[in-house]
């Protein structure tokens, strides 16, 4: 009987870990399965990762956020004096022109990161199924999205004012002159 029992642990245990070669299951961090041991990817393993996603969402996130205030700006500018299109109204239009822009620009953006370094690192599809992994990988998109999105704020700094303004933050004083407009349309 215990013989047998050991056989068939044996052959459970064969079965197992064929599955997990051939990607058919994967034995994770947070699963609690116990098919077999998977390296961890190492420090500089995920360290590579967080780069490889975090440089192109750089790019996406000031090419995305950049285009949408240029868009939005000249939409607001053009037909939201001529049809009365809402700021709202224009800015939802300038994201959409810049979304698609994005699906355009997408592949130049990756290939622009690859030249500056962001490849992954030689892992298997067990290992990119662990936790900390996709934790890594997410982490390093959300970073570089944030960082391009603020210098993608950056036409923000031409955006026509009607007059100088003053204000005043935290008990200092500003002086913001009259700018010109990237998009100067008078319709």
């Amino acid at each position: 009987q215990a013989s047998a029992t050991a056989g068939v642990e044996a052959a459970d245990q064969v079965i197992s870990m064929a599955l997990i070669r051939a990607g058919a299951v994967a034995s994770s961090e947070g699963t609690g399965t116990s098919l077999g041991k998977i390296p961890k990817p190492t420090g500089m393993q995920l360290m590579q990762t967080f780069i490889a996603h975090c440089i192109p969402f750089i790019g996406f996130g000031i090419t995305d956020n950049g285009l949408m205030i240029i868009f939005g700006e000249a939409i607001e500018q053009f037909l939201g004096k001529s049809m009365g299109l809402s700021t709202m109204g224009a800015a939802a239009t300038g994201n959409l022109l810049s979304d698609i822009a994005g699906i355009f620009l997408g592949g130049q953006v990756q290939t622009m990161a690859s030249k500056f370094g962001a490849h992954e690192p030689d892992l298997t599809n067990d290992q990119r199924r662990l936790n900390s992994y996709r934790y890594t990988k997410m982490v390093g998109e959300s970073v570089g999205i944030s960082i391009g999105c603020w210098i993608g704020m950056a036409p923000l700094l031409f955006v026509e004012h009607e007059e100088d303004m003053d204000i005043e933050v935290e008990g200092r004083a500003f002086h913001l002159p009259h700018v010109q407009s990237l998009t100067r349309f008078d319709a």
